[in-house]
């Protein structure tokens, strides 16, 4: 765009940067004169006064030129197999399998994206693991985190998701956000529904059981086994019906899990005291990291990241180091 402020367009030559690289590190001095550019010009406090003149906008998207051919490259990738399978989630899944299989780590997340991309999504584990593992084979560590984690949202049994997500904390030591107790984390192993079955299939066998020792009636020496199985039904009956329904009435729910909680992606993410890199750093935040989105301020978020202390630790990051953990809809979630 023509008419665009030097603060505008060096945002969107940043973000455009960020996107392309995927979380890979920069190493074109040229890119990285543009981002250092855009930093001080967004986000000091002092921002510079000599304006972007027409051939330093020029010589920037010179050097974007290479980025935008390889993004157009994979672009039509893309759009070609949305074309192509736009209505066949299962054929695009078989596409995005074989391509991992073969190496080709690129097209298989594209292919598996799709998946998710269509409208209504096709959501699964199966699929979000394709690409946590098409991106870790990217050296795209926090996009692999991000994957992992959706998938264990929907399938936190998964032994291959926790080990996953165990390989990749102990590269990265990321910031999780802590269940309220041992017993909700428990309590997520199933579906509500789950829950509430096991439930009320606990409090029949009581009904039952107390049915049937009614209907023994006294004490003899022909009735002495009967009357015992139907005491150890009932008592069995209470030891499933208690804990389901303690689980049915403790499992978070799904807003509460997701809800404005995002995955830090990019590298070298640090949380500032102030809506500025010149401000103090508070913590740095490694690829993978869960926080909690607090409040935005242009190109600035304000976030609380979990803590092993009593008190979690509050700073302000670039809004475009992160990405929802959950961008679909609540009712998607088990």
């Amino acid at each position: 765009e023509t008419n665009l402020n030097d603060s505008d367009f060096l945002q969107r030559a940043a973000h455009f940067i960020q996107r392309t690289h995927e979380g890979k590190p920069i190493s074109d001095d040229a890119i990285q004169q543009i981002l250092a550019r855009y930093e001080t010009q967004c986000f000091t406090a002092s921002a510079p006064t000599t304006p972007l003149t027409s051939t330093d906008r020029r010589i920037m998207l010179s050097t974007l030129r290479g980025l935008l051919q390889a993004a157009a490259a994979v672009l039509f990738l893309f759009l070609s197999a949305a074309q192509l399978h736009a209505e066949d989630p299962a054929k695009l899944y078989q596409q995005a399998r074989t391509h991992l299989e073969k190496g080709e780590f690129t097209k298989a997340q594209y292919f598996a994206e799709n998946i998710v991309r269509q409208k209504p999504p096709s959501l699964s584990a199966e699929v979000f693991t394709i690409i946590g593992h098409a991106r870790y084979r990217q050296d795209d560590m926090g996009r692999a985190a991000l994957w992992y984690q959706r998938a264990q949202l929907l399938t936190p049994r998964d032994p291959e998701l926790r080990q996953n997500l165990r390989h990749l904390d102990e590269k990265l030591r990321f910031f999780t956000m802590p269940e309220k107790s041992t017993f909700a984390t428990c309590s997520l192993y199933l579906s509500h529904n789950a829950w509430i079955i096991i439930a009320t299939a606990g409090l029949w066998l009581v009904i039952l059981s107390i049915a049937w020792r009614i209907f023994i009636g006294k004490k003899s020496p022909l009735n002495a086994k009967s009357r015992l199985l139907a005491v150890i039904i009932c008592f069995l009956g209470v030891l499933i019906a208690l804990p389901a329904a303690a689980c049915v009435a403790i499992r978070p729910d799904p807003a509460s899990r997701v809800t404005d909680i995002v995955v830090i992606t990019a590298t070298e993410v640090a949380a500032y005291t102030a809506a500025t890199v010149t401000s103090g750093s508070v913590i740095d935040l490694p690829p993978g990291s869960q926080v909690k989105l607090l409040e935005k301020r242009g190109s600035w978020s304000y976030v609380e990241v979990p803590n092993s202390a009593d008190e979690p630790l509050r700073g302000w990051i670039d809004a475009s180091s992160y990405t929802p953990l959950w961008p679909w809809d609540l009712a998607l979630l088990p």
